[in-house]
């Protein structure tokens, strides 16, 4: 015969019904929307981009201007025959520091606007203080001929 089967002090059985919880329920905190995170974001980078380009407006943006009013462009036989340019004007410092003029960059347009030539020429460096100006003279012998000459200090 064989051996009886032991059996166990305990049974586990499945619940017959689920049980109770009678913990309350606690909604997760949603935060912030996304959608104000950027827009805040986006503030937050102009502001400080705002901020930084004005204290640094100096740096950032031309302060030396060629006075359109006193500018002055002729033209004159050159030595070889060809037309030569001759530039009078003021040079102005419109910014609240002190500059220094180095050079004159011209920029020849035929009749349509299109650039056909440009030249960079060095002048004597000039110190110039807030709302100082210098006159200045160049004469280009062997410039292109264009019908309008802009002339722009740096």
């Amino acid at each position: 015969m064989p051996a009886p089967t032991p059996v166990p002090d305990f049974i586990i059985r499945p619940p017959s019904q689920p049980e109770a919880n009678y913990l309350p329920a606690i909604p997760a905190d949603p935060g912030m929307p996304t959608w104000l995170k950027t827009v805040l974001g986006m503030l937050l980078l102009l502001a400080v981009l705002g901020g930084g380009m004005y204290l640094f407006r100096d740096q950032l943006f031309a302060t030396l201007a060629v006075d359109q009013e006193t500018a002055k462009i002729t033209r004159a036989a050159g030595a070889d025959g060809k037309t030569a340019i001759i530039v009078t004007g003021d040079i102005v410092n419109t910014g609240r520091g002190e500059e220094t003029v180095q050079r004159l960059r011209l920029r020849f347009k035929d009749v349509d606007g299109t650039v056909i030539g440009e030249r960079t020429i060095a002048i004597t460096a000039t110190s110039l203080p807030p709302q100082g100006r210098t006159r200045f003279e160049v004469r280009i012998e062997d410039a292109p001929a264009a019908s309008k000459v802009e002339v722009a200090a740096e």
